[in-house]
């Protein structure tokens, strides 16, 4: 279990953003993204492990952790130094304490979405 989670451990910036789908000339839909949240985080990577989460095998996960102040959406997604995360599961910890497991969305997806 990870031990509770100071302020000085909050190194890395990220942004949540939310998808926006907008008609595009060819009359299909064109999704961007917006950033909706930025925060402070901790961060720890899982790389080469392997987990199995509700049946479904991930190869590579990234923790992050961040104080409570508000309601994280899963549909969001994660942006970390320039790269895109998917948000697999949102947990609290304890106290203020999240925990966020995300994947990256560069890399070659191992389950089911």
């Amino acid at each position: 279990m990870r031990t509770r989670l100071r302020a000085g451990r909050l190194r890395y910036q990220i942004q949540f953003q939310e998808a926006v789908d907008t008609p595009d000339d060819a009359g299909g839909q064109a999704r961007t993204w917006n950033t909706v949240l930025s925060r402070r985080c901790d961060k720890e990577d899982q790389g080469g492990k392997v987990f199995h989460a509700l049946q479904k095998r991930f190869n590579q996960m990234t923790h992050l952790f961040i104080l409570r102040d508000g309601d994280i959406n899963p549909e969001w997604r994660i942006l970390f130094n320039s790269e895109p995360y998917r948000i697999i599961a949102i947990t609290v910890t304890e106290g203020r304490q999240i925990q966020i497991s995300a994947e990256s969305e560069n890399q070659t997806r191992t389950y089911g979405h």
